[in-house]
This record gives structure tokens, sequence and C-alpha cells, in this order.
């Protein structure tokens, strides 16, 4: 493509840059823009690798960022001792139907506390989760899962990968913080696992020698490649990435998959969707706004699949991470495992 071809007249977006780099093509579809290169020899033809910077903190006011970084400031948090009296596990709860029998649309009722935590396990309020891991396992047998989203659906990709024993069959991991597609198999199970980062803001995607132009794979594209036929699960997330961002994104990327999900699900009719939802979080070291817009980005969710409440699954965890206090941006054991626990509770039979 001619230099001529790939970059745009300037944009107010960008007031210091004479010209943008239009990367609409090499994010999925998902439109996208930086600032061109400022020697006169290079052009956004020579564009050779793409990442987004993590410590953005466009989420805050000039303001509140001088107010952040101020000295002698500190989060206090308290911790508090609760007495809970009374039978560990209710006997009605023996009333609720299982999760795997609850129609997919009572996923998105989320007008009252969805479950709770007790004895390290974490209770969902409308039915209840009976697998075993052995049950796990069978379910995944002749299964294929897509997983895409940022470290913390990598988090889900590495749990499984001991949990199933799920050897790594595409390229090796030279860095825990990976931002590229991966792959792992178990043949006994005849089980493959896809994980795929989505896109700008947050893939790291580098320009082969063989590549003219780079190409990351937008969540439409990657259901695209849902197969027409098999088990299949497929868990959607955009969410941590996007808070540094205005919510108009996060509704276009939600938009812009849309179509894809729609053929998907016509495509295989033994597809399973989730939707992971926003958690909550506190992260001291990133000058941000931390989980606040997930108040927005929820309801985006709400508003962009509401006709699809019927055919996929909606995994609230805004509720667990108020469950187990969860400050950490990638949670840890027992939410995590509780979160995996909860996916294949609705999931497998």
């Amino acid at each position: 493509m001619k230099p001529s071809q790939h970059c745009v007249d300037r944009d107010p977006i960008f007031p210091d840059m004479t010209f943008v780099c239009n990367i609409t093509y090499e994010n999925g579809d998902d439109l996208w823009f930086c600032g061109s290169p400022p020697s006169k020899n290079l052009s956004c033809a020579d564009l050779m690798s793409i990442h987004d910077d993590s410590l953005i903190d466009i989420g805050i006011t000039p303001g509140e960022k001088f107010l952040a970084k101020r000295r002698g400031w500190m989060s206090v948090f308290k911790e508090i001792t609760v007495e809970v009296k009374g039978k560990a596990i209710p006997d009605n709860r023996n009333l609720l139907p299982t999760c795997n029998k609850l129609p997919k649309s009572k996923t998105w009722d989320i007008s009252s506390p969805t479950g709770y935590a007790l004895n390290g396990e974490y209770h969902p309020s409308y039915c209840r989760i009976t697998q075993t891991r052995d049950d796990i396992k069978r379910c995944l047998k002749d299964t294929t899962l897509f997983f895409t989203g940022d470290s913390t659906t990598r988090q889900w990709f590495t749990y499984l990968t001991s949990y199933l024993n799920c050897a790594l069959t595409s390229e090796k991991w030279y860095t825990k913080k990976w931002q590229r597609y991966a792959q792992c198999k178990n043949k006994q199970m005849n089980m493959t696992i896809h994980l795929h980062p989505h896109n700008l803001p947050f893939s790291l995607v580098e320009r082969r020698p063989d590549q003219t132009r780079m190409r990351i794979n937008a969540i439409g594209m990657v259901l695209d490649k849902v197969p027409s036929k098999g088990k299949t699960i497929f868990v959607i997330y955009l969410y941590g990435h996007l808070t540094r961002h205005h919510y108009y994104i996060s509704r276009e990327k939600f938009r812009n998959l849309i179509p894809g999900l729609r053929r998907a699900l016509a495509r295989n009719k033994d597809l399973y969707v989730v939707i992971k939802s926003p958690h909550w979080f506190v992260q001291d070291w990133i000058i941000a706004v931390n989980d606040y817009p997930a108040l927005f980005i929820k309801q985006i969710i709400m508003e962009e699949f509401k006709d699809f409440r019927q055919q996929i699954v909606y995994l609230d965890f805004w509720d667990m991470s108020s469950a187990y206090a969860n400050t950490n941006m990638h949670p840890p054991n027992p939410m995590l495992s509780n979160m995996i626990r909860l996916l294949f509770g609705y999931a497998c039979p």
C-alpha cells in the first residue's frame, strides 16, 4: 500500500501531528489511528509493531492526576471479621435447578445479588453447580474452546493448561505477559483451547519478515473461525484496557463483533457463547480510574446484546469479586478457580 493511501489528513484528536496513520486494517477493521513517524524518511507504511501503552492515564483529569501523585496519602483498607451463623448450605438450595438447566436469559438478570461465597466456593443465587473435576473433563471431551480478551482471560487459559493437561502447541511463550495468539491441545480428550488477545487497545503485534501489512484478529473475526460442526465454547471479554478510553470505544467494539456472533450462532448449533463481565478491583499503582467504568460498560453490554439473551450466557463476576473482597486486577485463587467453576457449571451437563 502506498503511504498516501495509508495516511489521512491532520485529525483534531492529534493536534501535534502533521499526519496520523490509519491502522484500522491492522486492527481487524476496528477503527484506530496513531501519530505518524516524525522522520521524513519514514511513513505509515513502515509500521513494524503496534501495542497499547499499559500505563495510559487518559481516564482522569489533570487535577485528579495531580492529587493522585501527591506525597503523603495512601489508601486505607480495614479488614473486619464477620461471623456467619446457621447451616453451611441452606436446604432449600436443593430446590434450585442446576446451572446448566437454567434458561440463558436468567443469567442476564442482575437485579439482585447473583450469589455468595462460602467455605471457598461461590454459590449462584439462581442455580446449583454440581459438576466435579471429572465431570468437567468428560464434558470437555471432543470440545473446542475459544478465549478472547486480555490478561485476565489469559489467566483462564494458563489455569486450564494445568487443570486439563493441555499442552501448548503454538509459539513458545517467552514472557508471562503474553499478548499473542496461543493454543493448547489434549489429544486424549480431543480438546483444543485457543487464546486470542483482543485487538487494540491491548494486543502486541510485530510485522513478520514475510508480511507487508500486519492484521490483528478482532473478536468478530475470531467468531468467523468457529467451525460449523462440533461442540464449541466461546468466551467474549472486553473491559480492562478499555477503561482508559472513552465509552464509545467499548460500544463500538461490541457492536462490531455482533455480525460475526450472528453468523457463528447460525452456523454451529452446538456453539455455547459466554460474555465474561467486568469485576471490581483497586490498583493504586495505576494512575487511572480503576473499576469505575464497569458500571457504564455493563450497561453497554446489556443494551447491545439484548437481542441475544435467549442464546448466550452472561457470567456476572461483579458480585463474586465483591464477595471475595477482590482488589487485584488479576483475581487470585479462590476467585479465579470459582470463575472457571462457574463457567463450566453453566456450560457442562
